[in-house]
């Protein structure tokens, strides 16, 4: 999956990017914009949390 399908599927639910958000709990809303839009890839801390809550990325399995 990649930031287009995402977007789409949020759009395609209805909701706004930080509706979505604000559902699952990710405070850092910039963060989410960053990684949506390529500017950030999401491969650690913060960035990556919302990557795997996006569906971009998996998450790490301990």
């Amino acid at each position: 999956m990649n930031t287009e399908h995402v977007k789409a599927r949020i759009r395609k639910e209805g909701k706004t990017i930080k509706e979505w958000a604000e559902e699952r709990g990710v405070t850092d809303y910039p963060a989410v914009i960053r990684v949506l839009n390529g500017f950030n890839k999401g491969t650690h801390g913060k960035a990556h949390k919302v990557a795997v809550a996006l569906g971009l990325k998996e998450g790490c399995h301990e």
